[in-house]
């Protein structure tokens, strides 16, 4: 078992957070200049794990506090190294968010997945986050899917959970 810290990000830390998203599949890579953004501006509400024996970051989460409701926040990408799937660690990621972000008067957590995204999906249903059901989604394997959600044939499930 790897011994690891949490700890925020710095902004430093974003050349290392696209080499660790390039190994993070299903997730779509984004632009560096995303990652930057979070470790630039959002450092308080994101995370990275670092492997105490050499200080690699070896997962992190990305979020903030919405600026339009200051009581909702949103968990933008998490990811971990393949050595870190399966044992709790994601978990106490997303707990540790979510203790950030409630001491800062949130008392809504949000995230976007993709429908196919079967790990995702149980894993944040495990969580306690239930899918967003409006006039806008359909149910699809039992889990409301917003379509065309970011555009023609991107269909998303939103994730909510009350803090």
């Amino acid at each position: 078992m790897i011994e690891y810290d949490i700890r925020n990000v710095l902004e430093d830390d974003f050349k290392q957070l696209v080499d660790v998203a390039e190994n993070c599949k299903p997730i779509t890579n984004m632009t560096p200049s995303v990652y930057h953004l979070f470790t630039r501006y959002f450092r308080n509400t994101s995370f990275v794990i670092e492997d105490r024996s050499n200080n690699d970051i070896i997962g992190f989460l990305l979020g903030f506090i919405s600026q339009e409701n200051p009581k909702e926040s949103y968990i933008h990408l998490l990811c971990l190294d393949h050595c870190l799937r399966g044992n709790g660690v994601a978990k106490i990621l997303v707990n540790n968010f979510i203790d950030t972000v409630s001491t800062r008067g949130c008392n809504k957590v949000s995230l976007v997945t993709k429908p196919h995204n079967k790990i995702s999906i149980k894993f944040y249903t495990k969580l306690g986050f239930e899918s967003s059901c409006t006039d806008k989604t359909v149910e699809i394997d039992g889990i409301n899917v917003y379509k065309d959600y970011e555009g023609l044939g991107d269909d998303k499930i939103i994730f909510i959970k009350q803090i």
